[in-house]
């Protein structure tokens, strides 16, 4: 629940988020219940969970700041 209060708040980092989300959906949470959880649709809950199962020198960029999901879904586009 601590990550809901982040995420709530705007203080949190996406790979958090996405390690989150990931825990939750395999201790059997739906994507209807994450999307009443979080302030997003289940596209982007879907992305932001896909975030943890990119290269570990990307999610370490995406941690420090240095790039945002926005980033790397544009990328990902090309």
């Amino acid at each position: 629940m601590n990550i809901v209060e982040n995420v709530a708040r705007g203080s949190y980092d996406y790979v958090s988020v996405s390690r989150a989300i990931r825990r939750l959906r395999e201790l059997g949470v739906t994507m209807d219940e994450l999307e009443k959880m979080f302030p997003w649709r289940k596209r982007w809950i879907t992305f932001v969970e896909s975030l943890q199962d990119l290269p570990e020198d990307v999610t370490a960029a995406l941690q420090a700041g240095e790039l945002t999901p926005t980033h790397i879904q544009l990328a990902l586009q090309l």
